[in-house]
């Protein structure tokens, strides 16, 4: 169960961004604290376990809670847009997997974004442009564009635009996590009970 509980955490990570990137969308803004364990989270590269990527296991909660509304759906509607970003964001991680050279230009990109947080805040405007930056420069280039829902006011400014490219990159990463834990799709259909279980031990953490 310990594997399937790593994994989920990974998975929660990435519905977590899926959150944000709807909460800009919908919203014009996301929770502060939230975002900053996204972003921190793709320049912490070298955990002792896999709970420390997001700072412990209650920091992805609310990701754990949307994982489950997919995995065992209820009777109330689910968040649609978080179910297809995410889904979108795991099929970017296996075309990057796929892309000669993609995964060696992301660490050294985010490596440069790990020695600019010496002299910047994390959620600071030019930390978090620097952030979409690279998802933009790696990232988008190798799959189908995701396409953001959301009111034309919140999608507009560039402020907001950074902070959810910013936020997608940090759901590939935990996608790309997720993989490294030996996460594939066939646990979807074979392993969906020890999914759930899992993902109810971190909401009851």
């Amino acid at each position: 169960m310990s594997n399937y509980v790593d994994r989920v955490i990974a998975l929660s990570g990435v519905c977590q961004s899926a959150y944000l990137v709807s909460q800009i969308a919908r919203n014009g803004s996301a929770d502060a604290d939230l975002m900053e364990v996204a972003l921190n989270s793709i320049l912490l590269t070298e955990p002792e376990q896999t709970e420390d990527v997001y700072g412990g296991l209650g920091n992805v909660r609310t990701g754990a809670r949307h994982l489950l509304d997919h995995l065992a759906p209820k009777a109330q509607p689910r968040n649609m847009d978080v179910f297809r970003y995410a889904v979108a964001m795991l099929a970017l991680e296996r075309r990057l997997a796929k892309t000669n050279g993609a995964f060696a230009a992301l660490a050294e990109r985010i490596e440069h974004s790990k020695r600019q947080l010496s002299h910047s805040e994390l959620l600071d405007d030019q930390m978090v442009a620097g952030l979409a930056s690279i998802y933009s420069d790696i990232v988008s280039p190798v799959g189908q564009r995701i396409q953001v829902a959301g009111a034309p006011a919140n999608l507009k400014p560039e402020a907001n635009q950074n902070k959810i490219r910013a936020t997608l990159l940090a759901g590939v990463r935990a996608a790309v996590l997720w993989r490294q834990l030996g996460g594939n799709r066939l646990q979807f259909l074979l392993g969906r009970k020890k999914m759930v279980a899992a993902t109810q031990s971190i909401i009851s953490f």
